[in-house]
């Protein structure tokens, strides 16, 4: 079974093996500007496919998202457990 999203552009193909470790799921994009696929196997929780088409097919943010600091480069205060300017 081949799904396709409205755009044509993100395809969702099941093709059940008979080891379910082996992939089952594919999704890939073959557009212009982007080719790209991920795999699935078959003990994959849909909720991780879900997630993982809706990401595809919402619209991106109108903003940056917030940035986080990353705990291997920001040194912290040892007495307050901040970090340092």
């Amino acid at each position: 079974m081949i799904l396709a999203s409205p755009d044509q552009r993100y395809t969702l193909a099941l093709e059940p093996e008979t080891e379910s470790y082996s992939k089952w799921w594919r999704i890939s994009c073959t557009s212009d500007d982007e080719n790209w696929y991920a795999q699935f196997g078959g003990n994959t929780p849909v909720e991780i496919l879900a997630g993982f088409t809706d990401a595809l097919l919402s619209a991106p943010p109108e903003t940056a998202p917030r940035r986080v600091a990353d705990p291997h480069r920001t040194r912290l205060d040892p007495r307050t457990g901040r970090a340092r300017p």
